[in-house]
């Protein structure tokens, strides 16, 4: 029920920040396969096309090839920090969490390993679990706009919609431009029945040169929210066929007709399974 909405709403929410949480972790070999040097080539070379893989979104022969490379070395960490990435790129979300606990074992204060938990953790759809971690990483990362985000989306998960929306707004301040950031506040806004404001973060980035379908349908959906269907589905032929907007409007109003807001509204999603990866 109501997964033709935007589609998938409740997980748009989940995971509209995390482009950027693991994104870019791959640095360069620094000799940490010790003494083997006949075989050292060979495995920087491997790692090597790991990483073009991991940068090019292959992130299946990603992961083939560096835990091949982490049964060549089990201590390295960078490559299991590297694996569990991959992993959850993959939907592996488990094995990442394993993968990156392995990295914690070695670096207690892994920032990148805390916040792959936490983010395998809302992809499994355990937020009050994720905020363990999360807590752990804004204790280390205090002015980090991924962090923040990521506990906005953790309490918008749980239901916390004034503490998501302060944590998104903190993110805002420390980097104006982020449009992942803006999209879940907006996305968040609607869910509490904040329209006029959700309707005014969302369409200031909605019809930009980088803005994305899902952005235009939290737009359409917070239009829909507020009882204006002709703008809502005026918005959503920009990228839905027409059956699906039609679908979406007649679910716009049996969620107005139903009264659901705020962690109410939230309940009606719970039943989703599939998370898109990112809002970019």
């Amino acid at each position: 029920m109501f997964s033709k909405i935007i589609p998938h709403l409740r997980h748009v929410m989940l995971l509209g920040t995390f482009a950027v949480v693991l994104g870019g972790c791959v640095t360069p070999l620094t000799g940490q396969f010790g003494d083997r040097s006949e075989e050292s080539p060979k495995l920087a070379a491997n790692l090597s096309v790991a990483n073009s893989a991991q940068e090019a979104g292959d992130y299946r022969t990603a992961v083939r090839i560096y835990k091949n490379l982490l049964d060549a070395n089990s201590n390295n960490m960078d490559v299991a920090e590297k694996l569990g990435t991959a992993l959850f790129e993959i939907g592996a979300y488990h094995d990442a969490i394993s993968t990156f606990k392995l990295v914690l074992a070695s670096d207690h204060d892994n920032v990148s390993a805390i916040m792959g938990i936490g983010r395998s953790l809302l992809a499994l759809h355990s937020p009050d679990q994720s905020l363990v971690y999360l807590g752990r990483a804004r204790n280390l990362a205090p002015q980090s706009v991924t962090v923040l985000a990521a506990m906005g989306v953790a309490n918008d998960g749980i239901g916390e919609s004034s503490k998501a929306q302060m944590l998104y707004r903190k993110a805002l301040e420390i980097d104006p431009d982020g449009t992942g950031v803006k999209s879940n506040l907006g996305l968040s806004l609607a869910l509490s029945g904040d329209y006029d404001e959700a309707i005014e973060v969302l369409t200031d980035i909605a019809f930009t040169a980088d803005s994305t379908a899902r952005m235009r349908q939290n737009l359409s959906f917070a239009y829909g929210m507020k009882g204006d269907f002709t703008a809502a589905a005026l918005i959503a032929r920009t990228d839905l066929p027409e059956m699906e907007v039609q679908e979406n409007i007649k679910y716009f109003k049996l969620i107005r007709k139903s009264g659901a807001t705020g962690p109410k509204l939230g309940m009606l999603f719970d039943n989703e399974n599939s998370i898109p990866a990112d809002t970019h």
